[in-house]
């Protein structure tokens, strides 16, 4: 009768711990629940290794000891891969999603009042796309615009507010009675009549 329970056991173990693993594409993750204070941060691990190249100009986060770690172009833990999301007395403040270790997609935060405080768009671990900052009431301040990482336009929002699409400004006429005069082998602008 022992042998029969143990045996039993034996084959029930495995059997729960496959319902605590997800496989998300080729990769098998497992949720962990990591409480740092108040906040309490729901994400997923890679349970296995990682076969990819490590790049040595991206930021990776990884799990270890119930904590978060990131470092620039390696890691020493298990990388998170899948949904994350944070929340600091019961209030979600923050969301997105790993790769590999490295942020992709969208990622908001979020002020204790619900309304969004960030929102920005990640690719391999490196910003791409637009970054978004509001007011605590929920107004517009910065809009930023990201390709690989780099800075490549702060769109300015003021302005374009007095825009409209259709519209265009017109071009300053040129000079009437201008020409270019060769004086000596220096190029200059004359304007008026045309003297002799």
């Amino acid at each position: 009768m022992k042998k029969t329970i143990l045996i039993f056991f034996l084959f029930l173990v495995p059997l729960f711990n496959n319902i605590a693993q997800i496989t998300t594409g080729k990769y098998h993750t497992r949720e962990v629940i990591i409480q740092l204070g108040d906040t309490i941060i729901k994400a997923n691990i890679l349970t296995g290794e990682l076969k990819k190249r490590i790049r040595p100009d991206r930021v990776y986060f990884w799990y270890s000891k119930n904590t978060i770690n990131s470092n620039l172009g390696g890691y020493a833990g298990k990388l998170f891969h899948g949904p994350y999301t944070a929340f600091y007395e019961n209030k979600l403040i923050e969301s997105g999603e790993f790769s590999k270790g490295l942020k992709t997609g969208a990622w908001k935060i979020w002020y204790l009042n619900g309304r969004i405080k960030e929102i920005h768009s990640w690719k391999d671990g490196m910003l791409s796309g637009h970054s978004y900052w509001y007011s605590g009431r929920g107004n517009l301040e910065t809009e930023l615009i990201y390709r690989k990482g780099k800075l490549v336009s702060r769109p300015n929002r003021f302005f374009s507010l007095f825009i409209k699409k259709d519209s265009h400004e017109e071009k300053p006429e040129k000079e009437k009675h201008s020409k270019k005069v060769k004086d000596k082998g220096v190029t200059s602008k004359r304007t008026g009549p045309k003297t002799k």
